[in-house]
């Protein structure tokens, strides 16, 4: 099934935050009615430059993903190249205080303008028009201490900053498209009129052609319906219908009409905010992809769990990732709170705690949000010698207020 999916919705706030750290999750369910188990465990930690801006939000986003209607972060907006470096820890298979994997983005004027992956040898070089959108985008590998074009995109916009085309090139044979995507936007409103997607074929007499097309329609501003275009495997256009369902203005339902003569749908649920809480796709009494989203007080995404169902109407897997905010460019976050120290970081065995005012609870919690000790009395210090190596967050309560810090267990 293939369809593209645009929410245009308009949020209004004030808060600001950085993304401090991401837990991503996955369990699979090896038989009907068995218990899930944890196959995948990685916990990324974000450090931010001074200047890097905070956030004004965090939701999810729909769009044509690899050919299905997904949920994805926008990676040139979104605070996973705002950071001036990125480290994931792995939670399951190699737990301990070295990074399995870093990211390091050096960014100028708020723009990120290179991001270098340690240990695949991999980097991405990005440049911007004059109105700060993201026209190029290289990837380079390295090759015997060489950098070495592998591909890139560039990107073309209107004059209303709408992208336009999405182009990727393999310099290797000279300036071939490999990949086409034209989107064609209404000069009304903001919604998509046409999409186009050009590749190659499985047909070997025609390897280049049309792969997918979009039209949509709209009542006014509100999108009522669309036809999908698509080569087959047998080289021969198919086409699929979707018509959509608003409901005070939001998108409610998708019905679509596959080109095998069946019929499936999308149904949509909003939180009191207006915010997408739920996203069920297929009819009948058990849909058979389930997305769950849930936000803080302020309108940021903190939890995103996907479902996946069998024709049994059992579970086939799930995951689930996790987002952990800090109002400050910092591993503490200082709720109405004297100052406090926690120190070692990283810590083997034992952890010492200084604060200006006396201590009298302390809490310890996964980076999944389970908690995992309570300690309550007087103290300066806390044995962690129990804990599993990885990253925790500490909850140090104190008479005059509260202070989270970020420590990682060796």
């Amino acid at each position: 099934m293939t369809l593209l999916v645009f929410l245009f919705m308009s949020f209004s706030g004030f808060a600001q935050k950085h993304l401090t750290s991401a837990v991503f999750t996955s369990f699979e369910i090896e038989e009907i009615g068995a218990a899930p188990e944890l196959v995948f465990s990685d916990s990324a930690i974000l450090t931010y430059d001074v200047s890097t801006d905070k956030l004004e939000e965090m939701r999810p986003i729909f769009a044509l993903l690899d050919g299905t209607l997904s949920y994805y972060i926008d990676y040139e907006k979104q605070p996973f190249v705002q950071a001036q470096t990125i480290e994931v820890y792995s939670l399951l298979d190699a737990p301990g205080s070295d990074p399995v994997e870093s990211i390091y983005n050096t960014i100028s004027n708020g723009l990120i303008v290179e991001q270098v992956f340690e240990g695949d040898e991999e980097r991405f070089r990005y440049a911007y028009t004059s109105d700060d959108q993201v026209s190029t985008i290289v990837r380079e590998e390295n090759f015997g201490g060489a950098w070495l074009i592998e591909d890139s995109t560039a990107i073309s916009y209107n004059a209303a900053g709408q992208k336009i085309t999405e182009t990727v090139f393999l310099p290797e044979q000279g300036d071939l498209i490999i990949q086409a995507d034209t989107f064609n936007y209404s000069p009304s409103h903001s919604g998509i009129l046409t999409f186009s997607r050009y590749g190659f074929s499985d047909d070997p007499s025609s390897p280049y052609a049309l792969l997918e097309h979009y039209d949509f329609e709209y009542d006014g501003d509100l999108l009522v319906s669309n036809t999908y275009d698509f080569l087959d495997e047998q080289g021969s256009y198919a086409q699929q219908n979707a018509d959509y369902t608003f409901t005070d203005d939001k998108l409610s339902q998708i019905i679509i009409f596959l080109a095998s003569g069946n019929v499936t749908g999308i149904n949509f649920e909003y939180n009191m905010e207006g915010s997408i809480s739920k996203v069920a796709v297929g009819l009948g009494p058990q849909p058979f992809q389930v997305t769950n989203f849930e936000y803080d007080s302020d309108g940021f995404l903190i939890m995103e769990s996907f479902a996946q169902f069998n024709g049994f109407f059992s579970m086939d897997f799930y995951n689930e990732s996790r987002f952990y905010y800090d109002n400050e460019v910092s591993n503490v976050k200082t709720l109405g709170a004297p100052e406090c120290t926690i120190y070692p970081n990283p810590a083997h065995d034992r952890l010492n705690i200084s604060s200006s005012s006396e201590v009298y609870l302390l809490k310890v919690f996964r980076m999944d949000g389970r908690q995992v000790l309570e300690q309550k009395g007087g103290f300066d210090s806390v044995n962690i010698d129990f804990l599993v190596s990885g990253c925790y967050i500490f909850e140090v309560y104190t008479e005059d207020g509260i202070i989270e810090h970020k420590i990682i267990k060796e």
